[in-house]
């Protein structure tokens, strides 16, 4: 040990984080750090035992990097969390889904009560308690209908747990479900477990919501970088693709167009508008007309000739009839 080389020692621990150097049982190291922690210390400690004797030796474990491993998660879509609950026992689907959709700590689902529900299984609240930061109200958007059907067909009391199954057992049976449902690539650093449902529902509602605080709020996070923290490994990828960015250069030319088309309906409408108006105004000039025509076939000629002098006025002023002042030849014709 005391013949090895800085080098040496970064090749090492570089092997044991990527996997290349594994466990006894055939898995990838899991706390790299800690075996650095270890190693310092011991260097550190031969320092001062050889400066006593007086030999200075270097410091070759100075630039390892003894900050931990983030842990492996199993990540799985949504299309992947219905395979595996479509395999589940019965009593297991309901809170299967339930933990994909709310994305609730493993403490906080198994504490969750029939009487957390609200709104027709729309809503639940996890209670103050059962929290490790903060009690809080989430919509439940994927799985309001399978949790009101499984209570209303067990007749589960309100104060009743959802959960029937304490998380060992669950993890049992969901290692079962992976490794019939999942990839080997997905299920390669660890088995899948219920905290595994979080952390992919972190990456399925990561894309879906607005705002980065109501996210923090769903899963009951204090700190943004929990956000990281869940979502920058074993899952999360890409999503942009050509109809994206058409969506997103076409935006102020569709816009545009939308702006001239209302534009267009606007003078359409108003038009129409106009139309009717002068279409009200002929249909009460006809029927005077008619009137006049009836009171001069019975007789009353000047009362009628009176009313097409007033209806004569009125088509003038709209623009209906151009007055001339020419003198008729036969004045009894016109």
């Amino acid at each position: 040990m005391t013949q090895v080389k800085a080098e040496d020692l970064h090749k090492l621990f570089s092997d044991m984080r990527e996997g290349k150097i594994k466990t006894r049982t055939g898995t990838p190291y899991k706390s790299t750090g800690d075996y650095v922690k270890v190693l310092k210390t011991f260097w550190h400690w031969y320092q001062k035992t050889m400066k006593k004797k007086g030999k200075i030796l270097e410091d070759i474990t100075e630039d390892l990097d003894a900050r931990g491993e983030k842990p492996k998660f199993v990540y799985f879509t949504k299309e992947d969390c219905e395979r595996i609950i479509d395999k589940a026992s019965h009593d297991l689907k309901p809170i299967l889904v339930l933990a994909f959709d709310s994305g609730a700590r493993v403490t906080e689902l198994v504490n969750v009560r029939v009487s957390d529900f609200s709104n027709d299984f729309k809503e639940l609240m996890i209670r103050e308690e059962t929290s490790k930061t903060f009690g809080r109200r989430i919509k439940l958007m994927l799985c309001s209908e399978q949790i009101k059907e499984y209570v209303m067909k067990l007749g589960i009391k309100p104060d009743d747990y959802l959960c029937k199954k304490n998380p060992p057992m669950i993890n049992k049976e969901l290692r079962n479900l992976g490794e019939k449902t999942l990839t080997p690539e997905q299920i390669e650093f660890k088995n899948l477990t219920l905290y595994d449902f979080r952390h992919s529902s972190a990456c399925f509602w990561l894309l879906r919501y607005k705002s980065e605080s109501a996210l923090k709020y769903r899963f009951g996070w204090k700190k943004s970088d929990m956000i990281h923290y869940y979502t920058e490994f074993l899952g999360m990828k890409d999503t942009i693709n050509e109809e994206d960015m058409y969506a997103d250069i076409t935006k102020t030319e569709l816009e545009k167009e939308i702006s001239s088309l209302k534009n267009g309906v606007k003078n359409q409408d108003e038009r129409i508008r106009k139309m009717e108006n002068q279409n009200e105004k002929l249909t009460a000039m006809n029927m005077i007309l008619y009137d006049a025509f009836v009171k001069g076939v019975a007789g009353n000629e000047n009362e009628a000739q009176s009313e097409l002098r007033n209806v004569a006025k009125k088509m003038i002023t709209a623009g209906r009839f151009v007055y001339s002042t020419r003198k008729k030849a036969n004045p009894s014709a016109a």
